[in-house]
């Protein structure tokens, strides 16, 4: 749960060290930042379960993949449809690369990948119910309160990308 903090603490790091997200080269760069820490974050929880070194890099792309692809398809508004389209788009790239760097089975892959999209569209609302007059300053990533949801969701769907993960409950004999 602890890597809910990659995402506001990176949106912020992003927020000094890039400015707002509002064209296509700031999308890719507040992408590796937010991937960077996302994925290192991630890393460092999670490697005991065969979660690889390289997870680092591939979140780091997938994510500025997704920001850049993103900002060429939905554009940079700040209305919610905008930030949500915004966080499917980015969520579905970066759920992919993850998914696939784990060479599970294409159902795993897809579920991955869908459930980051929708969770990271999902993270934009819940964060926009939360900070109303504050998502127009154009954001690399949703704030606290929508990583913390998206969070426990994606742990419950780990054993689905990790295979030394263990299930969530026991199976009964």
């Amino acid at each position: 749960m602890p890597t809910f903090l990659a995402f506001p603490v990176s949106g912020l790091v992003t927020r000094i060290a890039v400015g707002p997200i509002d064209t296509t080269p700031s999308a890719l760069a507040g992408g590796l930042l937010v991937g960077s820490a996302l994925g290192g974050l991630q890393y460092n929880a999670l490697r005991r379960f065969g979660l690889p070194l390289s997870w680092i890099p591939v979140s780091a792309a997938g994510t500025a993949l997704g920001g850049v692809l993103s900002s060429l398809v939905v554009g940079f508004g700040t209305e919610l449809t905008s930030l949500m389209s915004r966080g499917v788009v980015t969520g579905a790239v970066l759920g992919m690369a993850q998914a696939l760097l784990q060479q599970r089975p294409p159902r795993h892959a897809l579920l991955w990948s869908g459930v980051n999209a929708v969770m990271w569209g999902l993270a934009w609302w819940i964060t926009s119910l939360v900070i109303r007059d504050d998502v127009e300053t154009n954001y690399a990533v949703f704030g606290s309160s929508g990583a913390i949801v998206l969070t426990a969701v994606l742990l419950w769907c780990l054993p689905s990308v990790l295979p030394a993960y263990p299930p969530m409950r026991k199976e009964r004999p």
